[in-house]
């Protein structure tokens, strides 16, 4: 059974998010290691899952401030406490 839904590192970028990564893979090309350039800075509209992929694919670190919409948890390892529905 194959799966329709994308992961959280395989998305698919909205035309603003192509034509940044354009822009900016432009300027990296224009630079061309004379300036080592390691982070990207975001405004906040842009905190979200796609940019963040769209930065990594440039091999980069993004800068951001969170949007207020952003679910932010890890799952959880411990044992089980014997109550409640067990995980999967």
């Amino acid at each position: 059974m194959v799966s329709n839904y994308l992961t959280a590192s395989e998305v698919e970028l909205s035309p603003y998010l192509q034509f940044a990564k354009g822009l900016i893979n432009q300027v990296l090309t224009r630079i061309n290691g004379r300036v080592l350039i390691r982070y990207f800075v975001f405004d906040g509209a842009f905190g979200h899952n796609n940019a963040l992929q769209m930065v990594q694919q440039l091999k980069l670190h993004l800068i951001s401030k969170l949007r207020c919409n952003s679910a932010l948890y890890l799952p959880y390892d411990g044992p089980y406490s014997g109550r409640g529905r067990r995980r999967k």
